[in-house]
């Protein structure tokens, strides 16, 4: 026997069949669809950029045209409100999907950028966890919701809360990369430490295919008395893969917050708005390594 694969681009999908010759036969043997990466911007210490991040990845991977979902996990919402979404005429959003009263697809949003959408979140979705509490495996239900639209995205980033609770470890239980924003502080360095074991207990028992995409250094001065390399110098204890985006502090990102625009969209010529494009190119060449290269950084 001898087999061929044919890759066929579709929708956005990529899917690769396996053609086998058998007896004088041809057999479709196999067909893979390529998935969504799922990527979790997770940090327990406020004040990193997480949801400046997770807003602005986004949006940079959509203007490299790859099909992306923002889902907003904070009960905050802050992120449905830096894409211009006015959380009080929201009818759908992420807490209708997690218990059961909407479809996943249902809830989904479009934004301005046509390849970029997003789960939005408000306030209410505080009391997701109360209303699951007798729910087996609720852990899991971001999960299997995620796993369920995979198919239609190039990459899924979730915005998570900046403590640990239930939805914190739902979206570690959901996804397959953690990128860790981090602002250098010397009292940083703890709560950095403290997600890297939570990551590692999440591995243990509920996901074992989490891995940690990297540590994203972000707001970062450029007078600065400590240099870049003397950061990165000092987190290589952690033996974790370090981007070599670098997020520079830049006065246009706020002011695409007060906006609620992504950066690229308010200024694409600024200083952050580099930055972020060069973190998008760079993700996507880093999540096309083998794993363990990613892993080894």
């Amino acid at each position: 026997m001898c087999s061929v694969k044919i890759i066929i681009k579709l929708m956005s999908r990529v899917i690769i069949f396996d053609i086998c010759f058998v007896a004088g036969q041809t057999k479709i043997c196999g067909v893979n669809f390529m998935m969504a990466h799922i990527i979790d911007i997770s940090s327990q210490k406020g004040g990193t950029g997480k949801t400046t991040t997770a807003v602005n990845l986004a949006a940079s991977l959509a203007i490299f045209e790859k099909k992306t979902l923002l889902v907003d996990c904070d009960p905050l919402g802050n992120a449905t409100t830096c894409l211009g979404i006015d959380k009080k005429s929201l009818s759908l959003d992420l807490y209708g999907a997690l218990v059961g009263d909407s479809r996943p697809e249902d809830v989904i949003l479009n934004t301005e950028l046509p390849h970029l959408s997003i789960i939005p979140s408000k306030f209410r979705l505080i009391h997701a966890e109360a209303r699951l509490y007798r729910v087996p495996g609720k852990k899991k239900i971001l999960r299997s919701l995620l796993a369920s639209l995979q198919e239609f995205y190039d990459y899924i980033i979730i915005d998570s809360p900046a403590s640990l609770n239930f939805f914190t470890v739902s979206a570690l239980v959901a996804a397959h990369w953690v990128m860790i924003p981090f602002q250098f502080q010397i009292h940083s360095l703890e709560g950095l430490g403290q997600l890297l074991l939570v990551v590692r207990s999440i591995q243990k028992q509920y996901n074992p295919d989490v891995k940690i995409a990297g540590i994203l250094l972000t707001m970062w001065e450029p007078g600065n008395a400590n240099p870049p390399t003397a950061t990165f110098k000092l987190l290589r204890r952690f033996d974790t893969r370090l981007f070599e985006t670098v997020i520079p502090w830049d006065k246009v990102l706020r002011e695409s917050l007060n906006n609620q625009k992504p950066v690229a969209l308010y200024d694409i010529n600024s200083r952050a708005s580099k930055a972020y494009l060069e973190l998008a190119k760079e993700i996507i060449e880093v999540l096309k390594l083998p794993e363990e290269t990613v892993d080894n950084h």
